[in-house]
């Protein structure tokens, strides 16, 4: 495995040669799955969220009817998360609509899209019947007369405000007078669908855990630094080269600031022995850990890890992060 480190003479590494493997004790890195077997998984946890989770959000905020809309890459946080994993992005306009027609019915789902949006969104617009998309739009929701109207527009929330302007002065502009006043912001919604976990999820995010913590220890190893020559920023890089290698991605620019004492010379050449940082958040299956660790630099005789407990850091399909969430809300 290639490392980013800085390389030492032959003869430093012939005197390190005799050393023992640092991560002897450590555990295997736990399975992660092919990229076809985690579509597999996501698109079934998709599934049951939209059939469990929506539902009970829009009869607790009293919303009749979600509308979702996004331009092709330029997504809103929350319709990533409702499409299919192999939709890596919107299609042209994509609309999302679900309508609330009780808990005898549940809750409808609607594509005005040009195609279905997996199996969970059927298509309703023909475009060689209405040229018009966001007619289209206006046309379900008069066939549907609902009494609250619920769109990603927030002050408060960046993830529940996905609604640009232009697609709203778009829908305005088509949707009938007397729908305007019936209009409120979706934000309870968005944050809540972003939010809760469902139990098959919650089984799954431990192991995403676990492998962030592997990713960690080794970084923290003599298999990646070698101290006094290896720095800080070699290992930032072998992170990122790690974690790409594990089919994953990463959140942001992995860290590995100094908490103890720094030396002389370069402070950010690693020395053996003070304790030390290192936040590395992998992404598999939808979700992200926070694993902020605590470790010593390798020296002769040991290597010392120590993880604090990971915050609870969801991530929805498609890489949506929510980095300040500092708890999940199970289902």
């Amino acid at each position: 495995m290639c490392s980013l480190r800085s390389l030492p003479s032959v003869g430093v590494l012939l005197l390190l040669a005799w050393m023992p493997s640092p991560v002897q004790a450590q555990q295997a890195m736990p399975v992660i799955l092919p990229m076809r077997e985690r579509a597999e998984v996501q698109d079934r946890w998709l599934q049951i969220r939209l059939d469990t989770v929506v539902p009970r959000l829009m009869r607790r905020e009293g919303i009749d009817l979600w509308i979702i809309s996004a331009r092709e890459y330029n997504e809103d946080p929350v319709i990533e998360t409702m499409l299919p994993a192999t939709w890596l992005s919107a299609r042209r306009r994509t609309i999302l609509v679900f309508y609330d027609r009780g808990p005898d019915e549940g809750v409808e789902r609607l594509a005005i899209a040009r195609y279905a949006v997996g199996e969970a969104f059927p298509a309703s617009w023909v475009p060689e019947e209405q040229p018009d998309q966001w007619a289209r739009l206006a046309e379900v929701i008069a066939e549907r007369d609902p009494r609250r109207i619920a769109v990603n527009r927030s002050e408060t929330f960046a993830l529940a405000d996905g609604m640009t302007d232009t697609e709203f002065d778009g829908f305005l502009k088509a949707l009938p007078a007397r729908y305007h006043d019936r209009i409120v912001s979706g934000e309870n919604l968005a944050v809540g669908w972003l939010e809760t976990r469902i139990p098959e999820e919650m089984q799954v995010y431990p192991t995403i855990v676990r492998i962030a913590r592997r990713i960690i220890a080794e970084g923290f190893s003599e298999q990646v630094i070698q101290p006094g020559v290896t720095t800080t920023e070699d290992v930032q890089w072998w992170y990122r080269d790690r974690i790409r290698e594990l089919g994953l991605v990463t959140w942001f620019h992995p860290s590995g600031p100094y908490s103890g004492p720094k030396p002389g010379g370069d402070p950010t050449t690693s020395p053996p022995g003070p304790v030390r940082r290192a936040s590395c958040r992998a992404t598999c299956c939808t979700w992200t850990s926070a694993s902020p660790t605590w470790a010593s630099t390798p020296t002769r005789r040991s290597t010392r890890t120590s993880s604090r407990p990971a915050r609870a850091t969801p991530l929805t399909a498609c890489g949506v992060r929510w980095p300040w969430a500092t708890a999940c809300r199970t289902s």
